[in-house]
C-alpha cells in the first residue's frame, strides 16, 4: 500500500513538472511575440 501511494505521488509530481515546463515555454513564447511586436 505504501508503494502504491509513492507511485501515485511520483506521478503527481511528474505531472506538475510537465505542466510547469509547458506553462514556462508558453509564457516565453508569448513574451518573445510581444517583444517582437514592440520592435516593429
Amino acid at each position: 500500500h505504501i508503494r502504491y501511494t509513492t507511485l501515485k505521488t511520483v506521478k503527481i509530481i511528474y505531472n506538475i513538472k510537465i505542466n510547469v515546463k509547458r506553462n514556462y515555454l508558453r509564457n516565453k513564447d508569448s513574451i518573445q511575440k510581444k517583444s517582437s511586436i514592440a520592435f516593429i
